[in-house]
């Protein structure tokens, strides 16, 4: 993801624009339009989606790797076995804590902050 640069050999205070602006352009997809447009929220929204869904694409891609592999395995295993016996992740034992969704009142709150600066 994006990270800090160093300047004159010494940790800089936060992101150049620079890197922010080639993170939105170049990875995440933006047009220069709709980045030049957007407050910090929004961008900081796009880009926890953004970071959501690569993440989400990763376990993916191995969880099927496992999959594959358990069953290329399991004939010629006599005990009962399970996916998680053939590689073990890091996210098996993670429990996502599920934000509850938000009220009418705090969606409704929420959306005319975005109808006053003239997004819907």
């Amino acid at each position: 993801m994006v990270t800090k640069k160093k300047k004159g050999g010494e940790d800089g205070e936060g992101l150049r624009i620079l890197d922010v602006y080639g993170y939105a352009i170049g990875v995440i997809g933006l047009r220069v339009d709709d980045f030049l447009l957007m407050y910090v929220d929004e961008y900081e929204a796009v880009l926890r989606s953004y970071r959501e869904v690569w993440e989400q694409e990763y376990r993916d891609g191995w969880e099927r790797m496992r999959m594959n592999a358990f069953v290329c395995v399991q004939p010629h295993v006599h005990k009962k076995m399970s996916p998680k016996d053939i590689m073990r992740f890091p996210w098996d034992n993670e429990h996502r804590n599920k934000k509850p969704l938000p009220t009418r009142e705090e969606t409704m709150a929420e959306y005319r902050k975005l109808m006053d600066r003239g997004r819907c």
